[in-house]
């Protein structure tokens, strides 16, 4: 993931920034006790290796956060003359199979199906870019096609 730009909203900003503060505190907490010993007799310690795990696992968490933030990109609301048109940032409400969904366009970071936030990089982010409501979608990808309703944007 080198140089590649993390598109994130400003609580998306902040949540990321909360939880590697919290992992830094948890990093300082975790150095500052007594490692489990290596060894006992002849086997390896299985105390020392869940510890080296969860160490590794946190350094690991932390250094993709950081590069996250380091290489994030605020998403901003369009000027008025581009707000009928889906960008990241926007809230897209689709048709599909007579069934109304609401999405929010989203950078892959920010991304949780479940919660109706699909990255722009997904395959129906990706394909509804660029539309205004009432156009008509194919995504090949998902084998489906959806009807924009309208495109809003929460100004904040």
């Amino acid at each position: 993931m080198p140089n590649a730009k993390f598109f994130l909203s400003r609580d998306g900003f902040s949540r990321i920034k909360e939880e590697l503060d919290h992992l830094r505190i948890v990093r300082l907490q975790k150095s500052a006790q007594d490692s489990p010993k290596m060894t006992v007799s002849t086997d390896v310690n299985p105390e020392y290796l869940a510890y080296y795990e969860d160490i590794t696992l946190l350094e690991a968490r932390m250094k993709n956060l950081d590069e996250i933030l380091r290489n994030a990109v605020l998403i901003k609301p369009p000027g008025s003359e581009e707000r009928d048109t889906v960008q990241p940032g926007a809230q897209v409400i689709v048709e599909n199979s007579g069934k109304e969904s609401r999405f929010t366009i989203t950078g892959s970071a920010e991304a949780d199906p479940a919660a109706g936030k699909i990255s722009a990089d997904s395959p129906v982010g990706a394909a509804l870019l660029g539309h205004r409501a009432g156009e008509r979608i194919s995504v090949p990808a998902v084998k489906a096609a959806y009807r924009i309703l309208g495109v809003n944007y929460r100004m904040a």
